[in-house]
């Protein structure tokens, strides 16, 4: 059980990291810390818990996969040589029939299998191992709505473990050597939460980039539809004024208003026909300009 009390005897928030016999435990503390400065001790806490038991669960994993392994190539041999000492010494039959019995593992051989544990491999590898295929998180999300904490959270947890580990090996077991181990992990540990939360921040940047682009895409988009209909709309109103001014040609009006005031309710209709709608309140007054600066261009047509 990796995660075994550690944090009884050491405050993971606020407890003294000794620079002796390694001078760099502090800084890593202190490294840990600051990734940890929106967290409560008390949701440390459980944070270490969830960490603990993913290393365990990778570890019963890796045993389990070397007990169904052994048990099979054991089989084997047994099946095609005859009867396996080995299979006999590592498991025992559970007294059932061919059909429905089993071979059990033998608990007290644990310790001759060949598979890594806690105690002889790095326990980051382990922590790595169990969520490198979680999805990263935004790094400005609120902690109480994740209060197990997010990925870069539980190495920075585990430093900090490793770290209790490291002062405890050497102040009460006087063992330089696994401290030192524990001290290296420890600064694994906190690299690896160092580049997690930059890896979410990066993340987070790039989403936030991406919405910007898309965002300004389609502003872009809107002002071209925007920009085109606009176009659309002058070739019709265009069309349209032509059309008025041929009507205007055919008759023998005195003057532009009086061929407004008759032609509106004409040019309304072909308008809409062709989906160059003048507003009824001012279609009069449009029109009326349309003959009129036509009539000005005719006057001002040199006589032959």
């Amino acid at each position: 059980m990796f995660f075994h009390g550690q944090f009884e005897e050491f405050n993971p928030v606020s407890d003294y990291v000794s620079s002796s016999p390694f001078s760099s435990l502090p800084t890593i503390a202190d490294r840990a810390r600051d990734l940890l400065k929106s967290r409560t001790l008390e949701q440390i806490l459980i944070i270490a818990q969830s960490v603990g038991k993913l290393i365990d669960w990778h570890f019963e994993y890796l045993e389990y996969c070397a007990i169904d392994e052994l048990k099979s190539s054991l089989l084997r041999y047994a099946t095609e040589f005859g009867a396996s000492d080995e299979l006999d010494t590592f498991f025992e039959w559970d007294g059932g029939s061919n059909d429905n019995g089993q071979w059990l593992f033998k608990k007290s051989m644990t310790d001759q299998l060949d598979v890594l544990t806690a105690e002889n491999s790095n326990v980051v590898d382990a922590l790595k191992a169990r969520i490198e295929d979680w999805d990263d998180e935004d790094p400005k999300e609120d902690p109480n709505e994740q209060p197990e904490g997010k990925n870069h959270e539980f190495f920075a947890v585990l430093a900090l473990l490793l770290i209790a580990d490291s002062q405890k090996w050497h102040s009460k077991y006087k063992s330089t050597s696994i401290a030192g181990e524990s001290a290296i992990q420890a600064m694994d540990a906190v690299c690896h939460a160092e580049h997690l939360q930059r890896k979410a921040s990066f993340k987070e940047c790039l989403l936030r980039y991406k919405a910007d682009e898309e965002k300004s895409n389609l502003k872009k988009i809107h002002s071209e539809r925007g920009r085109n209909g606009a176009i659309e709309k002058n070739k019709t109103m265009r069309i349209l004024e032509q059309w008025t001014l041929k009507q205007y040609d055919a008759g023998s009006w005195k003057t532009g208003n009086k061929a407004a005031c008759e032609l509106k309710e004409k040019v309304l209709a072909h308008g809409k026909a062709i989906e160059a709608y003048l507003s009824p309140a001012n279609a009069q007054r449009t029109i009326a300009e349309w003959i009129n600066k036509h009539r000005a261009r005719i006057a001002a047509r040199p006589t032959r």
